[in-house]
């Protein structure tokens, strides 16, 4: 995780300016300067030699001839003739450049760049690679930015922006070493295609393996909706970094450090995060107020948003007070949707250990909302619902759902059901009536609008990984607690695991802390806190009651068990991280009192990390 900085070393700012300065838009005022110029010459000289009695003719062509006289040939000494001679030398030189003027910038903005260095190189040309290059430029970034197919338009005004456009295959080793990547100090591979973000992601191993000898990696963000893909990915880069430590054990010469740190992102599982870490106490609250017996989320639709909606609650929603979390998924074709979960989720209904509570309905009447009907169907099936995500195949439709069915639960006064919307971008709708998180005392329905590009392709979400830090802490307590040397203030570490133990870690192991992170928000719930509100005094160290210790622990060890199984992991008697096999897969009474401890540890730095998740504290709820 990378602190806040100015990305851009001085030669990369000033290949961004020159990319600015090309695309101009002022031939309005050039023409002005070249009009001026020619009145400056003509009308002085035109003066002067009319004092003289010249003829219109000769008076002329005297003006003409100035050009070309020297101060001995001149006959009448004059400040207009000088005026007049000074300005029509000037015209063809000032015409000249300002002729050759873009192709003058343009070899001066790629002379700049042979020479750039930690800069942010962006491949892509979608809507959330544009925003990031956006962002990043008005943070003062130096950014390059590669695509293949943007409009002329869209390039001008992005270079506007002091944004280096650069147009061709950022899979091609010759094309990145002209945007000089191997010298990047990050790089974000968001090409809409995941194949093409997977040969990127090959050519920045040739690029840094030719030219980076420096001892940070580049930062390779690669962009993989596909949530089987994106474990794999982590899986694979694992397992290579494990050899490598492997060899670099034994001694051998070609354990060379990773020269790329490759981090496979979702933005769907980053939109979900953001926005179920604000949302999850008031849905366990509205579980509570209802006497439901666990969270039970309706998931109409089953894109990668909704699926990773699924994985979040299944392995988060964990509370010592209710039973496990439940699933429904509401789609046009339940079998697809149940095929499709069981291909990313191979484990999830496998093992006595846990089996996800996950039920898969066919959408009636697939071509309009959901009807009251249908919904009272689901719940009479399935249990009342905590809460309805709505993420159809477009946002039209999306809105459509999500707004009609804040209709049908405005009619019941007792039922204020929350509705969360996936959009793409802010809509007029989700500014007027969507909200960031639930409001206090609600007694309506509400729409939690989330998943918008504008929240999700963020700098601090993406490049600095703000997402991250109470992982991150997480990560430093479960650290000094295997080494027995447990700090009695992990905040004041906090800096040194930014820079030091986190950026090393593997990113599967990234992706563990990160749920442990994330739930910690749940025990918080259930140790009777919640977050204080801006302006109120709040706890800054959560303290639970000893009472409730024991039963979090237990809680924390089958989220751990939901969470490693739906990632793929199976049970058996010997450890095998290729295999995915771990022991500790089983009930809590087969644990051994040393893995029981770290559970109880868990649940103690999970605690901690909250104070980086809500910053005004907590307080009693």
């Amino acid at each position: 995780m990378s602190r806040k900085k100015r990305y851009g070393n001085f030669s990369a700012h000033r290949a961004a300016y020159a990319s600015r300065s090309a695309h101009q838009n002022a031939p309005p005022m050039r023409a002005l300067l070249i009009i001026l110029l020619f009145c400056a010459w003509a009308i002085p000289g035109w003066l002067a030699f009319s004092q003289e009695n010249h003829k219109p003719l000769d008076t002329t062509y005297a003006t003409f001839t100035l050009l070309g006289a020297s101060k001995d040939n001149i006959s009448v000494d004059g400040s207009l003739k000088e005026i007049a001679r000074l300005a029509g030398l000037a015209l063809p030189f000032v015409g000249v450049l300002f002729a050759f003027y873009g192709v003058l910038v343009r070899t001066l903005c790629r002379t700049y760049l042979r020479f750039a260095k930690g800069h942010v190189v962006i491949a892509g040309e979608g809507p959330a690679a544009l925003h990031l290059a956006e962002r990043c430029a008005k943070l003062g970034h130096a950014v390059v930015l590669i695509h293949q197919s943007l409009q002329k338009e869209t390039v001008v005004g992005l270079a506007k922006q002091k944004i280096i456009v650069l147009e061709g295959d950022a899979s091609l080793v010759a094309f990145l070493n002209t945007a000089r990547a191997a010298f990047a100090a990050q790089f974000c591979a968001m090409m809409e295609d995941e194949a093409a973000n997977l040969r990127i992601e090959a050519a920045c191993q040739s690029v840094a393996a030719q030219h980076r000898k420096a001892r940070t990696p580049l930062i390779l963000h690669l962009l993989l909706p596909t949530s089987q893909l994106r474990r794999e990915a982590r899986d694979l880069r694992q397992t290579l970094e494990n050899d490598r430590k492997a060899k670099l054990a034994k001694g051998e010469p070609k354990a060379a450090p990773a020269r790329v740190d490759t981090r496979p992102f979702s933005l769907a599982e980053t939109g979900v995060r953001q926005a179920m870490i604000s949302l999850a106490p008031a849905l366990l609250d509205r579980c509570v107020a209802e006497a439901q017996p666990g969270p039970h989320l309706l998931l109409i639709g089953f894109d990668d948003t909704n699926e990773a909606m699924a994985a979040w609650v299944l392995t988060r929603m964990w509370s010592a007070h209710l039973g496990p979390p439940r699933v429904t998924v509401l789609s046009a074709s339940a079998a697809h949707s149940q095929s499709r979960f069981e291909a990313h989720f191979p484990q999830a209904q496998a093992h006595e250990v846990w089996r996800a509570d996950i039920a898969f309905i066919d959408l009636p009447d697939s071509d309009f909302a959901v009807s009251p009907k249908a919904l009272a169907q689901i719940e009479a099936q399935r249990g009342a619902f905590t809460a309805i995500c709505v993420c159809e195949s477009d946002d039209d439709r999306t809105l459509s759902s999500a707004l009609g069915l804040m209709r049908i639960y405005d009619g019941e006064a007792a039922r204020p059901m929350p509705i969360l919307m996936r959009e793409t971008t802010w809509s007029e709708f989700s500014k007027r009536y969507g909200r960031s998180a639930a409001p206090e005392n609600a007694d309506r329905p509400y729409l939690v609008a989330f998943g918008q590009i504008q929240s999700v392709s963020e700098p601090d979400v993406l490049l600095e990984g703000e997402m991250d830090r109470a992982a991150a802490l997480c990560h430093l307590a479960y650290e000094a607690f295997m080494q027995g040397e447990r700090s009695a203030d992990p905040q004041r570490k906090m800096d040194s695991a930014a820079r030091g133990g986190w950026e090393q870690l593997g990113e599967t192991y990234r992706h563990a802390n990160r749920a442990v992170a994330d739930h910690a928000v749940v025990k918080i719930w259930d140790g009777g806190l919640r977050p204080a509100a801006s302006g109120d005094h709040g706890e800054r160290t959560a303290q639970f009651d000893p009472d409730i210790a024991e039963s979090l622990a237990m809680v924390e060890h089958a989220r751990w068990n939901a969470e490693r199984i739906l990632d793929g992991w199976m049970p058996g008697p010997t450890r095998n991280d290729r295999a995915r096999i771990h022991p500790c897969l089983v009930p809590w009474d087969s644990l051994n009192t040393e893995n029981k401890k770290k559970d109880r540890e868990m649940v103690a730095l999970s605690a901690t990390a909250t104070r980086w998740i809500y910053p005004h504290g907590l307080v009693r709820r």
